[in-house]
């Protein structure tokens, strides 16, 4: 957690020790399914959380960059889509009713546009 700007990192708990509302943890917002293993879920919890952290950061803007995780999951991460290959292309197919199809393609776009990591 350490490499993530503070302003997307913030406790679950206000200053009076209340749950935060609509605090980021990933068994209330159904990031990951319920684990049998905790030492599992310990495990794959921060990944998870790191990794909604850091498309918030580089991929998305406005609303969506300052959404919760719950949030994120219903517009972005459950997608009306389909992805296709043919003519050594990728492509993604976003149903044309799918109403956040133009932030989800941006997202995407941002994505193929960043440095590839050395090595």
């Amino acid at each position: 957690m350490g490499a993530l700007p503070d302003k997307l990192w913030h406790p679950a708990l206000d200053q009076n020790g209340t749950l935060r509302n609509g605090a980021e943890v990933a068994e209330l917002t159904g990031i990951l399914p319920p684990f049998r293993d905790q030492r599992r879920l310990a495990r794959a919890v921060p990944g998870a959380i790191d990794l909604l952290a850091w498309t918030r950061v580089l991929l998305l803007d406005g609303e969506l960059a300052a959404a919760e995780p719950k949030k994120l999951r219903y517009r972005i991460l459950h997608v009306a889509a389909r992805l296709t290959h043919g003519g050594r292309r990728l492509r993604l197919r976003i149903c044309s009713a799918w109403p956040w199809k133009h932030e989800l393609a941006t997202a995407f776009h941002r994505l193929a546009a960043l440095p590839r990591p050395a090595g």
